[in-house]
């Protein structure tokens, strides 16, 4: 956090040489909140509203995603342009940076952590402060040995570990080499939407489409972070722990794609005036709110979500640094191709090519992604120990499957 702020400072008071060194401090935050944050959450979070909880932590990246915009349209208004506006810009990061500090202040640890460090007690307090329940009710007592006992379970399997020994783990334990494989699809398919081509480079989409003028695109790229914050919230608070992840993933991914598809044929076959909006060019300019409400109702958030869940605690913060630090590797493959991919691709063909990778995901998630709605952290590793490709017979968990069976993990541990 401390990290963050230092970086965002130097981004603001310092001479424009000093914005490569912030950024490079303000990206090492970055990447430290996006890998801890979501993983903090699933751990401490009741299984019954785990999924909003942790897509909550999207939501705020989408509200400070807008945020961004509507503070870039406010200064591009200034009549007489000077370098207030883009320090202003680059000092607004500090405000949110020094929230995140001050309120972890006030955080208590993982009941998680601490049972996997031996101190069941401090455990016990922290979970009867987070659940507001005494020590001895059954809701508590019941969390309390699930954790305990898939903790014993994981340590029994395999005593000591290094980066290596948790590498060979990941890749050799079939189980989970299934999540990995599952999260690092996720990502790709979550880049390869096209939605960071539009989050970076609004003006030049919204120029395909006819809209121009550096106001009017901040100003089109404001109300399209309005529209996914709005559908961010209905998924949050209606969908994503009644519905689940899976049928969002896959009728996200169609509205995306079709989007797209009517995007990449508009540019193609349409004569487009600067400055100027035919119908056709309406048309698109809804497709992409429609985009922005696909990409918020499905693919914003589940590949955040998904590896705080499925990973055990062994190899839970090894696994999720590494898709986390793949998924912005790929956010920045995408950042730097996309404006070679709008001028050798005629723009027409960068937008085919997202939807013909947005349909892909939408297959994938129907034969390969199951749900993961109610199940226990703990209650992942029956899920996994199948193979892949008959994950579509149990892509939907029974009232059984849903929990941790403690008896079988007592047995389990005691064979170990």
């Amino acid at each position: 956090m401390k990290t963050g702020r230092k970086g965002a400072a130097l981004l603001t008071v310092c001479a424009p040489d000093c914005l490569y060194a912030g950024r490079v401090i303000a990206g090492l935050a970055t990447g430290l909140c996006s890998t801890i944050a979501p993983m903090y959450i699933s751990e401490v979070a009741p299984k019954a509203i785990r999924g909003a909880l942790a897509t909550s932590f999207n939501l705020i990246l989408l509200v400070s995603l807008s945020l961004a915009f509507w503070i870039n349209y406010g200064v591009s208004r200034w009549k007489n342009p000077t370098d207030k506006q883009w320090r202003i810009s680059m000092a607004v990061q500090i405000i949110p940076g020094g929230l995140l500090l001050l309120g972890m202040l006030f955080q208590k640890e993982s009941p998680r952590y601490l049972i996997s460090h031996d101190r069941h007690d401090d455990a016990v307090a922290n979970l009867t402060h987070l659940r507001r329940l005494p020590a001895d009710h059954p809701f508590v007592a019941t969390e309390i040995a699930e954790i305990t006992q898939s903790v014993a379970l994981e340590r029994a399997s395999v005593r000591g570990s290094s980066v290596f020994s948790l590498i060979k783990e990941i890749a050799v334990v079939p189980s989970n080499r299934r999540r990995y494989a599952m999260a690092m699809i996720l990502q790709v398919f979550q880049q390869m939407t096209g939605t960071n081509a539009i989050n970076y480079f609004a003006p030049s989409i919204f120029a395909s489409v006819g809209v121009t003028g550096t106001s009017a695109s901040l100003l089109a790229t404001g109300v399209y972070g309005i529209v996914k914050i709005a559908t961010s919230l209905v998924y949050v608070f209606l969908i994503v722990d009644n519905v689940g992840r899976r049928r969002p993933l896959m009728v996200g991914a169609v509205i995306q794609a079709c989007c797209l598809l009517y995007l990449a044929v508009y540019v193609k076959l349409a004569t487009i005036q600067a400055g100027h909006v035919s119908a056709g060019g309406y048309v698109g300019l809804v497709a992409i709110y429609i985009y922005a409400f696909g990409w918020s109702f499905g693919w914003s958030v589940v590949p955040w979500v998904v590896p705080s869940e499925i990973f055990p605690n062994r190899i839970r913060a090894l696994a999720m640094s590494s898709v986390y630090a793949f998924q912005w590797l790929l956010n920045f493959a995408i950042t730097r191709g996309t404006p070679y991919m709008m001028v050798n691709m005629d723009k027409w063909g960068a937008y085919l090519l997202f939807a013909v990778f947005t349909f892909a995901g939408a297959a994938w998630t129907f034969f390969f992604f199951p749900e993961l709605k109610g199940r226990s952290i703990e209650s992942m590793d029956r899920l996994f120990e199948q193979s892949s490709w008959t994950m579509l017979k149990r892509a939907y968990p029974t009232e059984e499957e849903k929990t941790l069976h403690l008896a079988s993990v007592d047995e389990k541990v005691a064979v170990a």
